[in-house]
């Protein structure tokens, strides 16, 4: 019985070896992007809008500080070249109550590249409500979210774990709102 254990074990080997040697390099799958990332410079270079609010990201000392150097004010410094109507920052909550009619977004009902993604959602750590957004980005495999994390600082993600994260808070996805900036 032993020697039969041995036998298969070095034979499945030897086959998973050479299945190896003999796989054509057309066959071979590149492994998938993790879910959540810091930024690379190529994530964001064809979007102008976003390379901006990199670069101002950076300038406040490329760390999340809420208040600060946060979500909101990441997609401030997005919005402010993508909305004429934008001339400051503003919060999860502007966005959410007063974004549509006083920054020149509409609700969009699908998802597209300039996409401001913002939910709101009970706070455990503080009093009252807190809230969260991101921007939009399509990628070969995929659409992105781009945003500011307090664990990480300046991510992308995937959008359908951006939207677990919000379900994560009580968030349903119909409650994540679609932010389109309008030139």
């Amino acid at each position: 019985m032993r020697r039969r254990i041995v036998v298969v074990g070095f034979t499945c080997a030897c086959l998973f070896v050479l299945g190896g040697l003999f796989a054509s390099k057309r066959t071979r799958v590149a492994p998938p992007q993790p879910s959540v990332r810091p930024v690379a410079s190529a994530d964001i270079a064809s979007h102008p809008a976003l390379v901006f609010a990199e670069k101002q990201y950076r300038r406040r000392g490329a760390k999340y500080i809420w208040g600060a150097n946060d979500c909101s004010a990441f997609v401030s410094d997005y919005l402010s070249r993508q909305s004429k109507m934008l001339k400051s920052r503003v919060t999860t909550w502007e966005l959410a109550q007063i974004g549509v009619e006083k920054y020149g977004l509409v609700i969009a009902g699908d998802t597209k590249t300039g996409d401001v993604l913002n939910y709101r959602y009970k706070s455990q750590r503080r009093e009252g409500m807190a809230g969260h957004c991101g921007v939009v980005l399509k990628k070969p495999d995929g659409f992105w979210v781009v945003h500011n994390c307090a664990s990480m600082g300046l991510v992308i993600q995937r959008l359908g774990e951006f939207y677990a994260t919000a379900k994560a808070y009580g968030v349903g996805r119909a409650d994540v709102i679609i932010l389109r900036p309008q030139a």
